[in-house]
C-alpha cells in the first residue's frame, strides 16, 4: 500500500533542508575556527617576538646603565684626583731588601680537581660580575673561538702562526705576515687545553705565558706573627702544562715580581727564578717572558726586572728601584742571559723590524680592541714622555694621531670583523693577546668552559 501523503513529504524535504543548512554552519563555523587558531598561532609569533625584542631592549638598557655608572665613577674620580707618586731611585736600596720576608718554596697538596673547581668558581664571577654586569657574562665559549680561529685560518691560507719565541728568531724583512697568538693566563687555566686543542687541530701554534702570581699557579702564607713567606706551588698542573706543550705550543712565563715586591714584601726575582727552575725540571721548555699589568699599576713594567730593560713604555733603563705611593720594588736585578732566557715578548715593540705590528684583543663578549703600531709611531712614541701621564693608553694612540685612525672602527671590531684585519696593509706582524677567560664560559661556579 503506497503512501500518497503529501505531508509527509513536505515534512521530509523541510528535514533535509535544514540538514543541509546545519552542514553549511558547521563547515563556516570550521572555517571560522581554523582562521581564529591561525590568528592564534601569529599572535603566539609576534608575541615571541615582541618578548625578544623586549629582552634586547633590557640588555641595551643594562648596557647604557653600566656606560653612565663609569661616566658616573670617572666624574667622581677627576672631582677628587688622587695622584699615584711614583720614585724612581738610583741607587740599590740595600736596607729594603734586607727586610724582605725570607720564603721557603714548597709544594701544595691540591690535587687538580681542587685546583680547577677553585678556578672555575673564580673565573665564573669574575667574568659573571665583569662591568657590573647583574646578569650574563662578558665571556665568550670555547665553540665561538673555534669558529674565529677558523675563519682566519681559511681566509687567509698565507698567513704564519707561530709561537712568541719562533717570532723572536726570525728575520723580518717584511716580506711576510706572521700571527702570533699570545694567551697571558692571569686566571683560566682550566679553558687553557682545550684552546691548545683547537689551536692543534687547525695547524695553529701559539704561546701560553703562565701567570707565576696566579692562584691556580700557587699559593701565598704570610706570617705576621713570625715575619716569613712559605709559597705553596700546585705542582699537581705539570702535567696539565705538558699536555699544552705537547700540542706544539710554547709555554713560557707571565712575569709578576714587582707585585710581590710591593705587596707582599717578598723577594720577586728569587720567585721567578724559582719557578723557571720548577718548571723546566717537569720538562718544560722556558726560553721568553712576558710582563703582567702595565707600567702604571706598580711605576715600573716587570719586564724592568730584568737588567737593561727600560722601567716603562718611555723611560729607559737606568734605575735601580722604583717607589710608588710607598710600595718599593727594585729593578735590574736579573739577568735573561744567566736564566737561559731569549727573548721577552714585548720586544715585537722594538721598531728596528721596520713592520707593522697590527696588536688584537678581546675586551668583552663580540667586541675587540686593536691597536695598530708603525715604526714611525713607536720612534715617535720613544720621545713623548713629558705627555704620556696625560692620557690613557687609548686616549694617547686615538687622539695624538688623528691621521692614522679615523673612526671608532680603528679601535673596536666585532667578531665577524676580526679576519677581514688580517689582510689589510699587508705584510705586517699579527698579535692576537687573548686571555683565555674570554673564551671560557661557563653556565654556573662548578661548570666547565666546553666546545
Amino acid at each position: 500500500m503506497s503512501d500518497d501523503n503529501p505531508n509527509r513529504a513536505s515534512n521530509e524535504e523541510l528535514v533535509l533542508e535544514r540538514i543541509s543548512y546545519l552542514e553549511k554552519a558547521i563547515g563556516n563555523y570550521g572555517a571560522q575556527l581554523r582562521s581564529l587558531n591561525d590568528t592564534v598561532g601569529q599572535l603566539q609569533i609576534s608575541n615571541n617576538s615582541l618578548v625578544e625584542q623586549a629582552n634586547n631592549n633590557n640588555h641595551r638598557i643594562e648596557d647604557i646603565l653600566n656606560t653612565v655608572n663609569e661616566l658616573v665613577q670617572r666624574a667622581k674620580e677627576s672631582e677628587n684626583p688622587e695622584r699615584d707618586t711614583v720614585d724612581y731611585q738610583k741607587e740599590r736600596d740595600e736596607d729594603r731588601h734586607a727586610a724582605l720576608l725570607k720564603t721557603d718554596f714548597t709544594a701544595s697538596t691540591e690535587t687538580i680537581d681542587e685546583i680547577f673547581a677553585k678556578v672555575n668558581s673564580d673565573v665564573f664571577h669574575q667574568m659573571q660580575c665583569a662591568k657590573g654586569l647583574k646578569s650574563g657574562s662578558i665571556a665568550d665559549s670555547l665553540a665561538e673561538y673555534k669558529r674565529i680561529l677558523s675563519q682566519i685560518v681559511v681566509e687567509n691560507p698565507e698567513l704564519k702562526f707561530v709561537t712568541a719565541h719562533a717570532l723572536s728568531q726570525l728575520n723580518l724583512n717584511g716580506e711576510k705576515s706572521y700571527c702570533q697568538i699570545r694567551h697571558d693566563v692571569d686566571a683560566d687555566i682550566v679553558a687553557c687545553l682545550p684552546m691548545a686543542q683547537i689551536e692543534a687541530e687547525l695547524g695553529v701554534k701559539s704561546t701560553y705565558f703562565l701567570l707565576h702570581t696566579a692562584a691556580y699557579f700557587g699559593a701565598w702564607d704570610i706570617s705576621d706573627i713570625h715575619p716569613s713567606a712559605i709559597y705553596r706551588r700546585h705542582e699537581a698542573l705539570a702535567d696539565y702544562y705538558l699536555q699544552i706543550q705537547e700540542l706544539g705550543h710554547e709555554i713560557a712565563i707571565h712575569t709578576d715580581p714587582l707585585h710581590l715586591y710591593q705587596n707582599l714584601n717578598v723577594d720577586g726575582a728569587e720567585a721567578v727564578r724559582s719557578d723557571i727552575a720548577w718548571l723546566r725540571s717537569q720538562g718544560i721548555r722556558i726560553s721568553g717572558t712576558a710582563p703582567h699589568n702595565s707600567p702604571e699599576e706598580y711605576g715600573a713594567s716587570n719586564s724592568a726586572i730584568f737588567v737593561g730593560r727600560p722601567v716603562n713604555y718611555l723611560l729607559d733603563s737606568g734605575s735601580k728601584g722604583v717607589v710608588k705611593n710607598g710600595k718599593w720594588a727594585p729593578l735590574g736585578v736579573l739577568d735573561e742571559k744567566d736564566l737561559d732566557l731569549v727573548y721577552e715578548a714585548d720586544d715585537i715593540n722594538s721598531p728596528e723590524h721596520g713592520m707593522h705590528v697590527d696588536y688584537i684583543s678581546p675586551t668583552s663578549k663580540n667586541k675587540w680592541w686593536r691597536v695598530l703600531k708603525t715604526p714611525e709611531l713607536m720612534e715617535w712614541e720613544e720621545v713623548r714622555d713629558e705627555r704620556y701621564d696625560h692620557y690613557s693608553k687609548m686616549d694617547f694612540w686615538k687622539y695624538e694621531l688623528p691621521d692614522i685612525y679615523q673612526s671608532e672602527d680603528d679601535f673596536w671590531l666585532d667578531s665577524a670583523s676580526i679576519s677581514k684585519t688580517f689582510s689589510q696593509r699587508a705584510p705586517k706582524i699579527i698579535v692576537l693577546s687573548i686571555h683565555p677567560e674570554h673564551f671560557g664560559y661557563r653556565k654556573n661556579e662548578e661548570a666547565f668552559p666546553r666546545i
